[in-house]
């Protein structure tokens, strides 16, 4: 539950309160950050609910959970194929035999990464110059620390 919140709900608040900012101190059209909102939402919704996958081994769910968790989350457990041993987690492209796994796994961090190129490209796109720099600073810098974590 609290992994939903996570990814369903405070980065969708994030997105949301960026893009306000942005239409305010930039001046670029309203469907223009629109646009932006609905890819980031959409990204944001599927790789994180999907992403959760890596948690229900604990619930005792099917093992083919496990396979989705891992593709969309950057740390999950991997189980063997047999439900009687315990899950082992990794990092990254850590394991060689599982490589298409690790090649797929970082999918979470790309709705931050959208929200910074949005961030950018909404103040390269700015129709006015806004006189509060702190405020454009601001923008750019969520963008940014949200990707990075």
């Amino acid at each position: 539950v609290v992994h939903l919140w996570v990814e369903g709900v405070w980065e969708l608040i994030m997105a949301a309160m960026l893009a306000f900012v942005l239409i305010k101190v930039t001046g670029v059209d309203r469907e223009v950050i629109e646009k932006w909102l609905y890819v980031i939402i959409t990204l944001a919704l599927v790789t994180g609910i999907i992403g959760t996958g890596h948690h229900y081994f604990w619930i005792g769910t099917p093992e083919y959970w496990q396979w989705w968790g891992r593709f969309f989350s950057p740390l999950g457990p991997r189980t063997g194929h047999h439900r009687s041993r315990p899950p082992f987690f990794w990092i990254g492209s850590a394991e060689i035999r599982q490589v298409w796994g690790s090649i797929f796994s970082a999918l979470e961090p790309i709705p931050f990464f959208a929200m910074t190129v949005f961030a950018f490209n909404m103040v390269n796109r700015r129709r006015r110059e806004h006189p509060n720099k702190a405020a454009v600073l601001w923008a750019l810098g969520t963008g940014v620390m949200a990707f990075l974590g």
